[in-house]
This record gives C-alpha cells, structure tokens and sequence, in this order.
C-alpha cells in the first residue's frame, strides 16, 4: 500500500475525499520537510557562528595552499630550498666567508651570529646615549 490513495476516474464522493487526503498527505510531508531544512539551517549557522568566533587558529597542516598541498608542505619545501642553497654556499663562497667576518678579524660562524652581535651592541649604545642624555638632564 503506498502513502497515497488511488483516484479512480470517476468523480464520486470517495474519489474526491481520497483527493483531499492525498493533498493533506502532501501538505504534511511539505511541512515536515520545511521543519527539517529550518533545522539544518539553524545547526549550520551555530556552526559557522562558533567557527567564527573561535579563539583558536587553524593549524598550517590544515590550510590548503594548492590542491592537494597544505601550507605547512609548501613551507617546508621552501625551507628546504633555503637549506639547500645556505648548506651548499658553505665556505666556498668567498661572499659568504666574508660577510661573517666581523670588523674585529674574527669569523663568526653564521652571518647572522655577527648581525645579532652588531644589533646588541647598537641597542647597548643606544641605551648609553640615553642614560647619559638624562642623566645631565638633557632633552
């Protein structure tokens, strides 16, 4: 037996009340599919609001940079890179070697060990000049 009523061809009185029940049938099922799409609607929208307002970030492994490739892949492909072309320069490379030499004659082991030690001793001066500046009360 199906949910709804076979019409006969005739037009009798069960064959139009069969109709109406029919069409109450299908109003009830419009209804109850509305309730369920207002439902879904109303789920999805939580969601989205506390995505959005989340305090916590998505991670680099879950961000697609490309189809198929997260930004950390891609990040750790262009590191890489750097350490292929840094390792590679080695003390081959006159620039390099020289670049490390601190004023002093002493090679650093990294170009960035010397640059960190200039940044300090620049932050190191700076602080003297003020120390001094207010310390004679001068502005």
């Amino acid at each position: 037996m199906s949910r709804f009523k076979t019409i006969s061809q005739e037009l009798d009185l069960q064959s139009q009340i069969d109709l109406q029940s029919n069409f109450d049938q299908a109003d009830a099922d419009l209804t109850s599919q509305q309730q369920q799409i207002t439902t879904e609607q109303q789920l999805r929208i939580t969601a989205d609001s506390a995505h959005a307002n989340a305090t916590t970030a998505h991670t680099a492994t879950q961000i697609e940079y490309t189809t198929g490739t997260s930004v950390k892949a891609k990040l750790d492909a262009q590191q890489a890179q750097i350490n292929n072309i840094i390792g590679s320069a080695g003390s081959g490379n006159s620039e390099i070697v020289d670049a490390r030499l601190g004023a002093d004659g002493t090679a650093r082991s990294t170009l960035g060990t010397l640059v960190r030690e200039i940044h300090a001793q620049q932050i190191e001066t700076a602080t003297q000049s003020v120390t001094l500046a207010h310390g004679l009360n001068i502005i």
